[in-house]
């Protein structure tokens, strides 16, 4: 065994959303970490889109929703929500 994964949030669903939980802050990991990763997911036998990386960022924007309308959320989590959001949109928007 190599590693263990505990997914906070289990549920039965495409396993897009799971690679969209795990990248969610892509934009602060290294390169290397991203592209093994998603090395490591095609050699067991994942299968990514065409279009896998906009499909993340939108089923990503789903989560951020619940997150952000959760009964008991302090601002700290709503303010990264937002930026979150707020980043998604903005590079989806340009395409």
């Amino acid at each position: 065994m190599s590693a263990v994964l505990d997914w906070e949030f289990a549920f039965a669903g495409s396993p897009l959303t799971d690679i969209a939980n795990m990248l969610r802050y892509e934009h602060r990991m290294p390169e290397a970490f991203v592209s093994q990763f998603l090395r490591g997911y095609q050699v067991q036998g994942g299968i990514l889109p065409p279009d896998w990386h906009r499909c993340i960022k939108l089923l990503d924007l789903i989560s951020l929703c619940e997150f952000a309308h959760a009964p008991e959320v302090n601002e700290v989590v709503v303010r990264d929500v937002i930026e979150l959001m707020e980043r998604t949109l903005a590079q989806y928007q340009e395409k």
